[in-house]
C-alpha cells in the first residue's frame, strides 16, 4: 500500500511539474498572436499573411506578403518579442524574386519558386534557420528538361549532384513532406479568425 500511494505521489509530483511548462508555452503563443495582431492591423489592405510553424517550438511565425511589391518578411517570438528573421523587397529587383508557397514544419525551412522570366525554366530554392535568419541553402533548376542541383552558401553557388542535393534535403527535413502555405486577406475578421 506504501508503495503505491509513493507511486501516486511521484506521479502527482510529475503533473504538476508539467503545468507551468504548458501554461507557459501557451502564454507566449497568446503573446505572440497578440503582437502578430497589432502588426498586421497597421498595415494596408493590400498586404497577406500566413501563420506556420516553422521553427521547433510550439508559438507560430508570422508571414507578411505584399504581392504588389512583392514583399515578403518573416517574423518569430523570442524573448517575448516580435523579431525579423528574413526579408526581402524584391520590387527594387524583380529578377531575384522568390515566391515563398511552402514549408517543412517545425524544420525551420521554407520552400520557395524563383521567378525565372522564360518559359521552360522551373526552379525551387530551399532557405533554412540558421544565425537566426533565414538563408538560401538549396537550389534545384530545371531548363528546358535538365536539372541542376546547388549547395548555397551566402552568394556562393556549388554544383553538386542530384543524390548529394537529396542528401542534403533530407538533412534538413528527414520524412517531413512540405505543406502549402496560405495567405489571407489583411482584414479584420481574418486577423481576428487567423491571429489567436
Amino acid at each position: 500500500m506504501k508503495k503505491m500511494k509513493r507511486l501516486l505521489l511521484v506521479a502527482m509530483l510529475f503533473a504538476l511539474m508539467l503545468v507551468p511548462q504548458n501554461a507557459s508555452a501557451a502564454s507566449q503563443k497568446t503573446k505572440a498572436m497578440k503582437a502578430y495582431k497589432s502588426y498586421m492591423a497597421q498595415k494596408g489592405s493590400s498586404a497577406r499573411f500566413a501563420v506556420a510553424y516553422l521553427d521547433k517550438d510550439s508559438v507560430p511565425e508570422l508571414i507578411y506578403y505584399v504581392p504588389s511589391k512583392p514583399l515578403y518578411k518573416v517574423f518569430t517570438w523570442k524573448s517575448g518579442k516580435m523579431k525579423t528573421v528574413f526579408s526581402a523587397d524584391y520590387s527594387k529587383d524583380i529578377s531575384n524574386l522568390y515566391d515563398f508557397k511552402y514549408y517543412y514544419k517545425k524544420k525551420g525551412v521554407l520552400l520557395a519558386t524563383p521567378y525565372t522570366g522564360a518559359a521552360g525554366i522551373s526552379g525551387k530554392t530551399y532557405f533554412a534557420y540558421s544565425g537566426g535568419k533565414y538563408k538560401r541553402v538549396l537550389d534545384r533548376q530545371n531548363a528546358f528538361g535538365k536539372v541542376s542541383c546547388y549547395k548555397i552558401s551566402g552568394t556562393k553557388f556549388t554544383k553538386i549532384s542530384s543524390a548529394q542535393f537529396n542528401s542534403s534535403l533530407k538533412k534538413l527535413v528527414g520524412n517531413t513532406k512540405a505543406a502549402k502555405l496560405t495567405y489571407y486577406k489583411n482584414t479584420a475578421a481574418n486577423r481576428t479568425k487567423r491571429l489567436k
